[in-house]
């Protein structure tokens, strides 16, 4: 390679790294901003009987006894 051939080579290697480098500082740019918007509030509304409320008897914690046949 003569020395114009290898000065055009670098001279397009850095534009396409300063073209990559654009562009991934214009995308890490918008994932910021993006992270940074207030998240849309929801609420979620579940109805729950007062018998879900209850707490389980001592009784319903024993093991089951299995029916052999």
């Amino acid at each position: 390679m003569t020395s114009k051939a290898r000065r055009r080579a670098a001279e397009w290697t850095r534009g396409a790294r300063m073209i990559l480098g654009i562009i991934i500082f214009i995308l890490s740019c918008a994932l910021l901003i993006w992270g940074l918007l207030p998240v849309r509030r929801e609420v979620r509304t579940q109805p729950i009987s007062p018998t879900e409320l209850q707490l389980p008897t001592p009784a319903s914690f024993l093991p089951q006894p299995m029916l052999v046949s």
